[in-house]
């Protein structure tokens, strides 16, 4: 806790370790922010050493948004590990995103690979929607849970494909609402990608 945030940006840090897989793109190999250039600007954006605390990216579809998304949480996990929650905009769309991202996130990226124990069915550590790394947890969940939005506490999230989300979740209300709301000690709040003129970050 009395360490200073890592000097890196998260385009810095997706140069240096990202690798794509044939699962996550049509160009497997090392990540190069020059292929997609304006996304450096988001990503660094969600740096820890960057005074913003919200991050809005209004955008079309497959931009790259989500996978600079991805580098956020890969750069979380190896440089400021510590909470995370990540929203899709249903439970079944977040386990999908779970096997086709994040888990060749960690596959396929050096970096990560040793920071999160493969998946078994004892395992407890490493599930389809609870990724545990040293320091904290990457967690997964759809804007349709309304008890998954509220019940975690966490440093860090990630709101991806906003405009699916619904309008109001079980009555509770806005799911974006429910998941960005002061959550104890938590000192960073982020999301990135969809086109919803509140999101958060």
């Amino acid at each position: 806790m009395l360490r200073p945030p890592p000097q890196l940006t998260v385009s810095e840090w997706a140069e240096r370790h990202r690798m794509l897989g044939s699962r996550a793109s049509a160009e497997p190999g090392p990540w190069r922010t020059n292929r997609t250039p304006y996304l450096k600007e988001v990503m660094d954006a969600l740096s820890a050493v960057h005074p913003a605390r919200r991050v809005v990216f209004m955008k079309g579809a497959q931009v790259g948004a989500t996978e600079s998304g991805n580098n956020w949480l890969g750069y979380i996990m190896h440089h400021v590990p510590a909470p995370a929650l990540a929203v899709q905009p249903t439970v079944e769309l977040a386990k999908r995103f779970s096997r086709q991202r994040i888990d060749p996130l960690l596959e396929e990226t050096p970096a990560l690979r040793d920071r999160v124990a493969p998946a078994r069915a004892r395992d407890i550590g490493n599930t389809m929607l609870s990724k545990e790394f040293p320091g904290g947890i990457l967690v997964l969940t759809g804007a349709n849970s309304a008890a998954a939005l509220c019940s975690m506490t966490a440093r860090f999230l990630f709101l991806d494909e906003v405009d699916a989300y619904p309008g109001d979740v079980a009555g509770e209300g806005d799911p974006i609402a429910l998941a960005d709301r002061p959550r104890g000690t938590a000192s960073c709040v982020g999301a990135c990608g969809g086109s919803h003129p509140q999101l958060p970050r």
